[in-house]
């Protein structure tokens, strides 16, 4: 019975020893999971982190490209509106080259019939000077006649 107590003391002994054992390599283990956990947490919020700057660059790239979309949008109204001007100063260049011709025509008219109506005064003028120097003529000759008619008598 003695060897038996003392067999079974021995196995509780070893057994307690396995358990202590167990219990060291289970709170090396606890603190090898905690410590694990930390490192993982700590990953987690590199992780989470990243993402987030990688979703803030995305969301950058979006709104560049929103950006120049609307570059290139407001590019493509300027050039519409630089087209509508260059066909607007086309036409105003055209009717101001037609106005320019029409008024030279205009003013080249005028100065001829200007120069016409010059023309028309003068010869009229000479016209009568001619008649004005006739009608003294003829009044000197009718004054000459009649004063020989007047001595005559």
């Amino acid at each position: 019975l003695q060897d038996t107590v003392e067999k079974n003391e021995d196995e509780k002994a070893e057994l307690k020893s396995a358990i202590r054992d167990m219990e060291q390599q289970l709170n090396e283990l606890e603190k090898e999971s905690i410590s694990q956990k930390r490192g993982s947490e700590k990953e987690r919020e590199q992780v989470a982190e990243k993402m987030n700057e990688h979703s803030q660059k995305l969301n950058n790239l979006k709104e560049s490209d929103k950006s120049f979309e609307n570059l290139e949008s407001t590019t493509f109204q300027l050039r519409q509106i630089e087209k509508e001007f260059q066909d607007e100063k086309l036409e105003f260049d055209k009717r101001e080259a037609e106005l320019d011709t029409y008024i030279s025509t205009t003013l080249v008219t005028i100065v001829a019939q200007k120069q016409e109506i010059e023309e028309s005064i003068i010869s009229l003028l000479e016209h009568q000077q001619e008649e004005m120097n006739t009608a003294f003529s003829v009044t000197q000759e009718a004054t000459s006649q009649l004063t020989n008619l007047v001595n005559c008598d």
